[in-house]
C-alpha cells in the first residue's frame, strides 16, 4: 500500500470560487486513495463555501482545517474585490509554503487568489508563482500547465509583451527545458519528446521577422540535444500545437504567457454555447523548480459566478491528482 500523502489545500480568495471548489472536492469522496487533505483558511469561509456550493459543511467534521491569523475576514462580500480577502489568501499561502518547506505536508494545492485584492492588502506580487519563488529562496522556476497529455511550459510568464524579447536567452531556454524534461519524466516514467515554440511568426522566416530563433532558440535546442534531452524546434507556434495534440510531442515550450495559455485553454476549457455557462474547466498549474511541490487550478477567482454554485471542481481535483503523483515520484 502506498504511504499516505499529506496535501495542504489553500482556500484562495474567500470572495471567489475557491471555497466552493474545495468544499465540493472534499464532500464527494473523490480524493485519491491514501491522501490526507489539510485545508488552510478560515473555517467560516469554508463552511460558507460549502453552503453556497450546495453541499453543506458536514464534511468538515472529518477534515483538518488550519486557520492562520487574518484568514477569517469579517463581513466580506462574495464576488467583490476586497483587501481583507486578499490578505486572507496571502496568509493561507504563506502557511502552506512554510508547512511544505518544513516537511509537515508533501505538497500544496492552491485555490485561486485575486491579484488586485492581494495588492490592496499591500502584497505587490504578480501572482502565486512569484510568491512561491520568493518564499522558497528564488530558485530558477517556470510555470507548467497540464491536462492529461497536453503539457506546456513558459520561458517567460507574467510580464508585458514588450519585455519578452529582452528576457529570452540561451541560458533561460536551456534552464526551462531541463525543468520540463525532469517534471515530465517523473509524471510519465519515461523521457519526454519536447517541442520548442518560435517567438516570431513563421519561425522568424530566416531572420526576416526577427532573429531570436537564429541567435537564441536554435543554439538552445542544440545545447539541450547535446545534453541528452529529446527536443526539437523552434517551430511556428500556430502549427506545433496540433502536432502535440496528435501525440508527436509530450510537451511544448512556449516563449510567453498567451502563447501557451491560449492554446491550452482552447483545448481544455468549454462553455455551453446556449447558456454561456462554463461546462468544463480542466487543467493544472504546476510551479517547476521549487524545493516543494505546488500545483493549482488553472483558472481565476471567477467573481462573476462566485456564490452561485456553478463552479466546477474538476481542475482542483486534477491539481490534487498531479500533486499526489509528483509527491509519490519525488526523487
Amino acid at each position: 500500500m502506498s504511504k499516505t500523502v499529506r496535501i495542504a489545500i489553500t482556500l484562495g480568495d474567500p470572495a471567489g470560487i475557491g471555497p466552493e471548489l474545495v468544499a465540493k472536492a472534499l464532500s464527494q469522496g473523490k480524493m485519491p486513495d491514501n491522501v490526507e487533505p489539510i485545508v488552510i483558511g478560515g473555517c467560516g469561509v469554508l463552511s460558507l463555501g460549502g453552503h453556497l456550493a450546495g453541499v453543506g459543511d458536514r464534511f468538515m467534521d472529518d477534515i483538518e482545517v488550519i486557520t492562520p491569523s487574518g484568514c477569517e475576514p469579517k463581513g466580506y462580500e462574495v464576488g467583490k474585490v476586497q483587501a481583507a480577502c486578499g490578505e486572507a489568501a496571502f496568509r493561507a499561502l504563506e502557511r502552506g509554503i512554510a508547512m511544505a518547506l518544513e516537511g509537515s505536508v508533501d505538497a500544496i494545492v492552491t485555490a485561486p487568489l485575486h491579484k488586485q485584492a492581494m495588492h490592496l492588502a499591500g502584497h505587490q506580487y504578480p501572482g502565486h508563482t512569484e510568491i512561491l519563488a520568493e518564499k522558497c529562496g528564488n530558485p530558477p522556476f517556470a510555470l507548467m500547465l497540464i491536462a492529461g497529455a497536453f503539457r506546456v511550459v513558459h520561458v517567460t510568464c507574467h510580464v508585458a509583451i514588450d519585455e519578452i524579447p529582452g528576457l529570452l536567452s540561451i541560458e533561460r531556454v536551456v534552464e526551462v527545458a531541463g525543468l520540463f524534461n525532469s517534471a515530465l519524466t517523473r509524471l510519465d516514467g519515461r523521457a519526454p519528446r519536447i517541442a520548442v515554440c518560435a517567438l516570431n511568426p513563421h519561425g522568424g522566416e530566416g531572420g526576416i521577422f526577427g532573429r531570436e530563433e537564429i541567435e537564441i532558440l536554435e543554439p538552445a535546442v542544440q545545447q539541450c540535444q547535446e545534453s541528452g534531452i529529446s527536443i526539437d524546434g523552434p517551430f511556428p507556434s500556430d502549427s506545433v500545437y496540433p502536432r502535440h495534440c496528435a501525440g508527436e510531442f509530450d510537451g511544448v515550450i512556449a516563449m510567453y504567457h498567451d502563447q501557451g495559455h491560449i492554446a491550452f485553454k482552447l483545448i481544455n476549457f468549454h462553455v455551453n454555447r446556449d447558456t454561456g455557462i462554463w461546462e468544463e474547466v480542466c487543467g493544472v498549474n504546476v510551479t517547476l523548480g521549487l524545493p516543494i511541490i505546488r500545483t493549482s487550478v488553472d483558472h481565476g477567482t471567477a467573481f462573476d459566478i462566485a456564490g452561485k454554485g456553478q463552479a466546477s471542481e474538476r481542475s482542483l481535483l486534477d491539481a490534487i491528482d498531479v500533486a499526489v503523483k509528483l509527491a509519490r515520484n519525488k526523487k
